[in-house]
């Protein structure tokens, strides 16, 4: 499970890399390798078909996307026919892991949960599809979005946002807060307790990094508006003041 991480985050850098230096069919196949290995690549590509000058680059690229995309999925339908099912049917089971909406709906198993994870998350992504800004800053922004709002969030998917955030600056001065967060997830994971449970150590620990994370995220937002982090801090605590 780490290393399908590791390969979808580094063809995913790889799509991005291509992309910048003109080559958008290159950059089509590695986002669908990417998409094989982990869907949550498939988020970036709409921001991809956007910045393309025209249908017809966009359909290319959206062919070369299912050919990298297609190979490996045939391959493994024909090798192990029932494995695609399996694999949803397995998602569709888990329940809640270090969500941060834990806290409000209580169960880890609760349906409504899932939906208000998923409800949100689409809310989220859907507005960075049409902010402006720039592509590494809304394929961070895609990213950090449904990372903030999915209900599964294990911390080797932190991986996922290392070839994103190098290009936001506004948001780095959170980055170890989050990883010392993510990390004590982990170091605290195996407790005389259920760890999925609220007020537990690691979900005491994901509400932090949940915390860390959205910070990080909005930094960027209000960065591609034109905003410092002084005049966002001034608007939270603002915000705060304004329900004390």
């Amino acid at each position: 499970m780490y290393n399908y991480d590791h390969f979808a985050t580094a063809l995913v850098a790889a799509a991005i890399a291509l992309f910048l230096i003109k080559k958008p069919e290159l950059s089509g196949l590695a986002s669908g390798l990417a998409f094989a290995f982990k869907l949550y690549s498939g988020l970036i590509l709409p921001l991809f078909l956007m910045e393309l000058r025209d249908n017809r680059q966009r359909l290319s690229y959206f062919v070369y996307f299912l050919l990298g995309a297609g190979v490996p999925y045939i391959a493994q339908i024909v090798l192990n026919p029932s494995s695609i099912a399996e694999f949803f049917r397995y998602h569709y089971g888990w329940g809640l892991e270090n969500a941060w909406y834990i806290w409000i709906f209580g169960k880890s198993d609760s349906p409504s949960a899932k939906i208000f994870g998923l409800a949100l998350g689409a809310y989220l992504v859907l507005r960075v599809y049409v902010m402006d800004g720039s592509l590494l800053s809304r394929c961070f922004l895609a990213v950090t979005a449904w990372l903030f709002s999915s209900y599964i969030f294990t911390p080797q998917m932190v991986i996922w946002l290392l070839p994103l955030l190098v290009a936001q600056r506004s948001a780095l001065y959170l980055w170890p807060a989050l990883e010392i967060t993510n990390v004590g997830i982990i170091m605290t994971w195996f407790g005389e307790y259920d760890p999925v449970m609220p007020g537990t150590p690691p979900q005491i620990l994901a509400l932090l990094r949940a915390v860390a994370l959205g910070l990080m995220g909005l930094s960027v937002y209000y960065h591609e508006k034109g905003e410092s982090p002084k005049k966002l801090l001034f608007r939270i605590l603002s915000m705060g003041h304004r329900y004390v």
